[in-house]
């Protein structure tokens, strides 16, 4: 997928179900050459998102800035927008009652119709090199998007004749998000901001609560860590293979328990039934998948 090729795979056997081409839709990877930005220069990650019977993918290109795949047989149901796709994935959302995906472009990020991917409002942001790879967060009417250059911006959406009106009422440089997804408890987002510490910030006014230096990375300027929230804690799987809980509260960073489980990696775990999956960097060329059981 990375390269530019949607695959949908039989859990079972591994055997291709479909795929689709993203060069055929007019969008394809070339690398690090010249100024080339966004997923064309580092690869798809934004990851398709599964509803029903629908896969909505960040394309790119003429007319397939937004496509809706059909999920048995991969076939086009619609498509709309040139944008270009940064990093991350579509989010859904209900914004001012509107029902959308939030998009986050080489340009900026986006609200879109989930009937057929027209821009419902958008907020421009220019980051080098197109690097747009924290997914937006939403609560109530508020969407979280930024970048390391552009800070971390707190977008309200409100209701605006027959459509809606994106306002940007706060940025915060000091939390700017890199390449970690934030996370939303309750009214505050956690997550890494560059470079290399955790931060907390109150969505409704952006200031943030408290900022800790407690998560440790093999290199500060690349510090990246991923998030997943259990109940009123927070997991947090860092760049340098290091699992961290701690509480999810705006009165300060409280650890209630770490321990090394890989290597180096820039790899999103997953996590069912008590148990997490990540992929550790270090012990063989490729990675090698990991199960650990948190029950115990």
């Amino acid at each position: 997928y990375s390269r530019g090729t949607l695959h949908c795979i039989n859990t079972k056997t591994g055997k291709i179900i479909w795929e689709v081409d993203y060069a055929t839709l007019g969008m394809k990877f070339v690398g690090e050459k010249g100024r080339v930005p966004g997923a064309r220069r580092h690869g798809f990650t934004n990851t398709p998102l599964i509803i029903g019977g629908m896969v909505y993918a960040l394309v790119g290109g003429k007319g397939s800035g937004v496509v809706c795949f059909n999920r048995k047989n991969g076939k086009v149901i619609w498509s709309a927008l040139d944008n270009e796709p940064g990093y991350a994935p579509p989010v859904p959302a209900v914004l001012a009652g509107r029902q959308q995906f939030v998009c986050f472009f080489v340009d900026g990020v986006a609200g879109v119709d989930v009937r057929n991917g027209a821009q419902l409002w958008n907020v421009p942001m220019k980051t080098d090199y197109g690097r747009h790879v924290a997914a937006p967060v939403t609560h109530k009417n508020m969407v979280l998007a930024g970048s390391h250059q552009v800070g971390l911006q707190g977008i309200k959406i409100s209701k605006k004749g027959n459509g809606l009106n994106a306002e940007v009422v706060w940025n915060n440089i000091e939390a700017q998000p890199n390449i970690s997804h934030g996370v939303r408890v309750a009214d505050h987002y956690y997550g890494v901001a560059d470079p290399a510490k955790l931060v907390c910030v109150e969505i409704s006014t952006g200031k943030i609560a408290w900022s800790s230096e407690e998560l440790s990375f093999p290199d500060p300027k690349r510090a990246m860590a991923t998030f997943i929230v259990m109940g009123e804690n927070i997991l947090s799987l860092s760049s340098g293979g290091e699992l961290c809980l701690f509480a999810a509260s705006p009165k300060g960073f409280k650890e209630l328990g770490r321990t090394q489980v890989c290597g180096i990696n820039w790899c999103l775990p997953a996590y069912v039934d008590g148990k997490i999956f990540v992929r550790d960097g270090i012990k063989k060329k490729g990675g090698n998948l990991i199960c650990l059981d948190l029950t115990k």
